[in-house]
Formats: C-alpha cells, structure tokens, sequence
C-alpha cells in the first residue's frame, strides 16, 4: 500500500450530480485519484489505473480546488483510492466542512474518519475483513446471472445492518441482464429499483433534462408492467451531465458511437 501522506496522484477533480447508489441525484465533487489494483474489463476509466501518468497533488491543493464548488459532499474514486493513505486528505476535506465519501472495492484498509463508505467488491481480488463492518453501502456490478448469487454472498457478511444493497447490471449487458434481474425482484420483494435516465449533448439542457427523465419512466412502465409495484421503482433524469463516451470527435464532428452510448438508462437495484 502506498503512503503518500502529502501528495497524491490526482486525475481528475470536478463537480457534478452523482449518479448512482444512495446518494443519487446529489451535487458532488468528485476526486478522482490515479492507481487501481482490480482493473475490472468494463471499467470506463481505465486511464486511472496507472498513478505514474497522472501528477502528484498536494492535499492542501486538492482541497483548495475542491473549495472551488458550492457542494460540500466530496467523493474519493478511482482506480482504487485505498491504495493510497488518504486520512490526511480526508482530514483537510472535513476541516473544510465537507461531508466525505468514498467508492472503493475494499482491497486494503479504509481511511479513519470517512463519513461514508461505497463498497463494490470485484471478482479479481478479495476485500479486507473491515469493510462488511463499516459499508454503508454495497453495490455489486451485476455481468452475468451468477453474479447475483455472488451479491447475496456478500450480503451475508455485511454486519452493518443499516447498509443499503444495490444491485446494478453493467451497462453493455443491460438487454440481457435484464429479464432475469426482474426474476431476482419478483422473488425478494424488500428489494428496490432505481431507473436512471440520460441523453447525449444534442438539444438544450432542460430538454435533454426533460428527455432523460421520460426514458427512465419508460422503464418503470416496462418493469411495473411485469407485476413489479410502481412504488418499488425510483426514477431519476440526469440528463447529459453523465456521459459514458465523447459526443464530439477529436475533430470536432460528431460522434454518432458515443452519442448512442450516452443515450441510455441505467438500472440499481436497492435493498
């Protein structure tokens, strides 16, 4: 594990809603900190795994731009940012009246005094026994029908008994993943769903705020049409603040791929 108490590699810092798990919706700055020990294949940041390519930050700059934004929820990623010893930044952010997060797959210990803990284990790597004590939340990337079994075992270890389960298949499989996560609703009915909906960067904000919330309540038409109770799905529209792909070429043309990628709408499942 790295100790790196004054500098960190940073990748990137920026302000957005988050998009997914408990806090859904919620204006955030994102820190975004470069090295990863469980490269997961669709990880759609890939350019985070490796810190050498990304400069060390000092945590009193990390904080100073994260001051730059009126929201004071700040969320620690990666890569995988237990890697590094972030108790100092986490200090620095709270002395700063931040409320801090973190979204990590637990394969090493978790800073001290973080306020709330994402935990998303991967197959490639076994989480440390501390994080099912201190998980506020557990979500589990669903890629194939085995994975769901995978989630209920993790479930099991989870002593935390105010931790909120999520279940979100991974986006490139959706069309499949699909009819055998309503099979998973029908048959544990405490479990719940969010549809998140979102759009390219064609059209005005409000539109496209507008559109992405029309796609997620199409899906809750879909999934309630299924005999899933309306009040068991949650709908959220995020517009074209979420993209999962460029929209624009590097020449400035449009680039029709990335465009129909952003068009989508993701699914969590929540306990």
């Amino acid at each position: 594990m790295e100790n790196k108490a004054q500098k960190l590699p940073l990748m990137e810092l920026f302000n957005t809603l988050q998009g997914e798990g408990f806090h859904t919706g919620k204006p955030a700055t994102f820190i975004r900190l470069a090295g990863c020990d469980v490269g997961c294949f669709w990880c759609d940041v890939k350019e985070s795994w490796d810190s050498n390519l990304h400069p060390s930050i000092s945590e009193e700059s990390i904080v100073r731009q994260a001051l730059n934004y009126k929201s004071k929820f700040a969320v620690i990623t990666g890569g995988e940012p237990t890697l590094h010893n972030i108790n100092g930044l986490v200090d620095k952010l709270k002395e700063k009246n931040f409320y801090t997060a973190i979204e990590t797959a637990g394969t090493n210990p978790l800073p001290n005094n973080i306020d709330w803990v994402c935990f998303s284990p991967k197959k490639f790597k076994d989480p440390v026994p501390q994080i099912y004590q201190e998980a506020d939340e557990l979500k589990v990337i669903i890629f194939q029908k085995s994975d769901l079994n995978w989630a209920l075992e993790h479930e099991k270890k989870i002593t935390n008994k105010n931790c909120n389960l999520y279940i979100q298949p991974e986006w490139s499989k959706k069309d499949k993943n699909l009819p055998f996560i309503l099979t998973f609703l029908e048959k544990n009915p405490s479990w719940r769903i969010n549809s998140i909906g979102h759009t390219d960067s064609k059209g005005s904000i409000r539109y496209n705020q507008i559109l992405s919330t029309l796609r997620s309540e199409s899906v809750k038409t879909y999934i309630c049409n299924r005999g899933i109770n309306y009040k068991r799905v949650h709908t959220v529209g995020k517009g074209e603040t979420l993209p999962i792909a460029e929209n624009v070429a590097a020449d400035g043309s449009d680039n029709p791929t990335g465009s129909a990628a952003n068009r989508r709408v993701e699914i969590q499942i929540i306990k």
